[in-house]
C-alpha cells in the first residue's frame, strides 16, 4: 500500500476518528515587523476536541466541523455538553466576534464519526461531509447499517437554526475491502454539488450503478477515487464514476471553474488512462496531479503531474481572483513540476505549492516549503482579494520557507503550525508566522499527544485572515496569545492581521537591547529581547545566539532578520567605564557610628563566596554567600585581602583587591 494512502487510514483509526490547531540605529526590510493574533473561540474536551475545517459566512460568522471523545464544551461560552462515550462529529456556528456560538449539531456515533469538509450554500444553508464507523445519527436522518470500517456522508443543515435538512450516504455492500471517504467538495455555477473523494472495493451512491476499483476475480486492496454530482436541494446523487487503475489514486480536492468544468487534485499511481487524454506514463509510487475534468461528459481537458522520487500527494486546491490554480501538497525526496525543480527538504517530507493556468495547466512557479516527519493531514489554502496566497499547514523539525530565517519547530516530535503569505505572481514567500506548542508531556504515551494540527484558512481581507485548526498540550498562536492548555488536544478559531510594508521608523513591540552585568566580574551582558518568533540573530562579531558577552569597549550591532519579511538593526555602544568591574571600597571604619561600618560591595551577586586574609594570609573571615555584614569584629586595624569568588555561574575567574580597617 502506498505510504500517502497507508498513513490516512491508520491516522484515522488510531485517533478514533478525529481526523485529524538598547539603542535603535536604523531599521530596514521589506515587510513590517509582526502578526497579530486573536483568539476567537475554542472547543475544550476531557481528551480530544478537534476542528478540522472550517466556513466563512457572508456576515463573517464561522461555521466550523470536526470532532470529539468523550464530551466538548463551546468557549468562551460554555453553552453545550454533549456526554459519549465514542468519538462524534460535530458542527457549530459561531458570531463573527467570537463571543457566542449559535447553535450546534451532534453527529452521534456508535464508533465514530467527524465532519471533515464544509462550504457555505448561496441561500445561507451549510453543507458538511466526512465520515463514519458503526451506526450514526445526523438529528432525525440516520447512517443505517455500516458494512466497512468506515463509509461517508454529505449533508445539509439550515444555516440559521443548525437543523439538518438532508443526509446523503456513500456506503458499501460486505466488509473487508470496501471503504469511502468523501475528500472534496465544491459548488457549480448551476448550483449542484461536485464532490470527489477515495473509495477501494465496492461503493454505492443512492441508487446509481456501483463503483467497483477492484479487477473482476480480485481481492486485493487497491485504492481509485470518484468523482460525483449531487442536487444539494434533494440530497439526490445525480451521477457518479471511477478514476484510477491498479495503484494507490486518490483525490483530496476540487475546485469549480467558469462554464461548468471542474478542476482537481490528488495523487495517481501504475499505469492510467483518463478519458480524452493518451495513457499517463506508470509509476511505481503516488505522484501529486491537477487536472482539468468535464464532470458530465466524464471528459480530461488536461492533466499535470507532480514527479517526485520518492512519493508524493496533492491535499489542496483553490482558485486565484485571476482565475488561475494554486494546489498545495506534500512529496518525499525531490520534486519536480514541469521545469521547476523541487529540493529535498530538511525533514523526510516536504511541503510544495504550485500555480498553473486554469486553461491549458501550464505551470506558471512552485516553490517548497516545511515539511513533517510523516504526512499531517491536507492543511489550508486560500487566496487573498490582492491575489496573492496564503498556506497553513503542520510541520515539524527544521523548517524553510524561501529565503526568510529557518524556523524550526518549537515542539521537535510534535508539529506545529504555521500560517504563510506566498506572492500569487511569483510564488515567493512574504511572511510567515508560527503557533503550536511544546510537545508536552501529557499523556506523553499516546502516539499523537504533542502534535498541532492545521485547519483552514479564509482570507478576510488583505490584511485579516481567519485561521482555525486544533493544538496539544501547552501552546501559543504567535507571539501574541497564550500558552493555551489543553486537557489532549482542543480546536480553536482565531483572527490574524497580516503584516503591513515594513517602514523605516518601526519596530516590533519590545524589540531592543538590554544591557546588564555578567555572570562573571568583567564586562557586560548585551541580550536581545522581545524577539519576535522565530527570527534568525546575528551579531557584528558572527555570534547568533540572543545575547553576547562584550569585554572590550565599541558598537555592536545585531541584525534581525523575521519570519514577517522584514530586516532590523540594532545597536548599542559600550565604554570602557561600563566594562570596569563594582570594585568594593578600600576603607570601613567600624567605629558604631551606623557610618561605613561594614564592608558593602555594590551590585553584589547573590552567592557569592568571599574571602578575607590578614596581611601574613592567613584566613580570618569566610562567607559562602556574602551578605555586606562584615565588620572586622575581633580584628585589629590595618590591611587586609579578599577574594570573591561567584562558583556556581563563573568558578574560574575571581576578584580580588584590599581593604583597610580604620579603628
Amino acid at each position: 500500500m502506498a505510504p500517502s494512502i497507508h498513513y490516512s487510514i491508520s491516522h484515522l483509526f488510531r485517533l478514533g476518528f478525529t481526523f485529524l490547531v538598547g539603542c535603535l540605529l536604523l531599521t530596514t526590510g521589506r515587510r513590517a515587523c509582526a502578526q497579530s493574533w486573536e483568539l476567537l473561540a475554542r472547543t475544550q474536551g476531557v481528551q480530544h476536541t478537534h476542528i478540522i475545517a472550517s466556513a466563512v459566512t457572508a456576515n463573517e460568522e464561522v461555521v466550523v466541523v470536526g470532532s470529539y471523545i468523550k464530551s466538548m464544551k463551546l468557549q468562551p461560552t460554555a453553552s453545550w455538553t454533549a456526554p459519549t462515550t465514542y468519538n462524534n462529529g460535530f458542527v457549530a456556528r459561531l458570531s463573527a466576534d467570537g463571543r457566542s456560538w449559535r447553535w450546534v449539531a451532534d453527529i452521534s456515533s456508535t464508533l465514530g464519526a467527524a465532519a471533515t469538509m464544509v462550504t457555505m450554500l448561496p441561500d445561507g444553508d451549510v453543507l458538511v461531509a466526512g465520515a463514519v464507523s458503526g451506526g450514526a445519527q445526523f438529528g432525525p436522518f440516520s447512517a443505517g447499517v455500516v458494512n466497512s470500517a468506515y463509509e461517508g456522508f454529505v449533508a445539509r443543515l439550515n444555516g440559521a437554526t443548525g437543523q439538518w435538512r438532508w443526509l446523503a450516504r456513500l456506503t458499501t455492500p460486505l466488509m473487508g475491502y470496501n471503504l469511502v471517504r468523501p475528500d472534496g467538495l465544491a459548488l457549480r455555477g448551476n448550483g449542484e454539488a461536485v464532490v470527489v473523494g477515495t473509495f477501494s472495493g465496492t461503493t454505492n451512491l443512492g441508487s446509481l450503478p456501483a463503483l467497483s476499483s477492484l479487477p473482476t476475480g480480485s481481492t486485493a486492496q487497491n485504492w481509485n477515487f470518484f468523482v460525483a454530482r449531487l442536487d444539494v436541494a434533494t440530497g439526490q446523487w445525480l451521477q457518479a464514476f471511477g478514476v484510477g487503475g491498479a495503484g494507490a489514486d486518490h483525490a483530496s480536492g476540487v475546485v469549480a471553474l467558469p462554464g461548468g468544468d471542474v478542476a482537481l487534485t490528488g495523487a495517481l499511481q501504475g499505469s492510467i488512462t483518463l478519458n480524452g487524454l493518451p495513457p499517463l506514463p506508470s509509476t511505481s509510487v503516488p505522484q501529486p496531479f491537477v487536472g482539468r475534468l468535464d464532470p458530465v461528459s466524464a471528459q480530461w481537458r488536461w492533466v499535470q503531474r507532480v514527479e517526485s522520487t520518492s512519493w508524493g500527494e496533492s491535499q489542496q486546491l483553490i482558485v486565484l481572483p485571476d482565475g488561475n490554480l494554486v494546489a498545495s501538497g506534500r512529496y518525499q525526496g525531490a520534486a519536480r513540476v514541469a521545469a521547476v525543480s523541487l529540493p529535498n527538504g530538511p525533514g523526510p517530507t516536504s511541503s510544495f505549492v504550485t500555480c498553473l493556468t486554469a486553461e491549458q495547466g501550464q505551470v506558471l512557479w512552485a516553490a517548497s516549503g516545511a515539511g513533517t516527519g510523516r504526512p499531517m493531514g491536507a492543511g489550508g489554502l486560500c487566496a487573498t482579494p490582492a491575489g496573492n496566497v496564503v498556506v497553513t499547514a503542520s510541520y515539524s523539525g527544521a523548517g524553510q520557507f524561501g529565503t526568510l530565517p529557518p524556523a524550526p519547530s518549537v515542539s521537535h516530535d510534535g508539529p506545529d503550525i504555521f500560517v504563510g503569505e506566498m506572492a500569487g505572481t511569483t510564488g515567493l514567500w512574504n511572511w510567515v508566522t508560527l503557533a503550536g506548542g511544546d510537545g508536552g508531556a501529557v499523556l506523553n504515551s499516546y502516539p499523537f499527544a504533542g502534535d498541532d494540527f492545521a485547519g483552514s484558512v479564509h482570507a478576510l481581507s488583505n490584511q485579516q485572515l481567519l485561521v482555525s485548526g486544533t493544538f496539544s498540550n501547552q501552546a501559543r498562536l504567535g507571539n501574541d496569545v497564550g500558552p493555551l492548555t489543553s486537557a489532549l488536544s482542543d480546536g480553536f478559531v482565531a483572527r490574524l492581521n497580516a503584516p503591513a510594508p515594513c517602514s523605516a521608523g518601526g519596530l516590533p513591540a519590545g524589540l531592543r537591547l538590554e544591557v546588564s552585568s555578567t555572570a562573571c566580574w568583567e564586562g557586560r551582558l548585551l541580550r536581545a529581547v522581545g524577539v519576535p518568533r522565530g527570527s534568525a540573530l546575528t551579531w557584528s562579531t558572527g555570534a547568533t545566539a540572543d545575547s553576547l558577552v562584550v569585554t572590550a569597549s565599541g558598537t555592536y550591532y545585531l541584525t534581525v532578520r523575521t519570519l514577517a519579511g522584514c530586516t532590523y538593526q540594532l545597536a548599542s555602544t559600550i565604554t570602557a567605564d561600563e566594562l570596569r568591574p563594582s570594585i568594593p571600597p578600600n576603607i570601613i571604619t567600624p567605629n558604631g557610628d551606623q557610618l561605613n561600618d561594614q564592608w558593602v560591595v555594590p551590585n553584589l551577586a547573590a552567592n557569592t563566596h568571599a574571602w578575607l586574609y590578614n596581611r601574613w594570609g592567613r584566613l580570618v573571615y569566610e562567607a559562602p554567600a556574602y551578605d555586606n555584614h562584615w565588620a572586622a569584629d575581633g580584628l585589629p586595624a590595618g590591611i587586609y585581602y579578599y577574594v570573591l569568588q561567584r562558583p556556581g555561574r563563573c568558578p574560574r575567574a575571581s576578584l580580588k583587591g584590599w581593604v583597610e580597617v580604620v579603628r
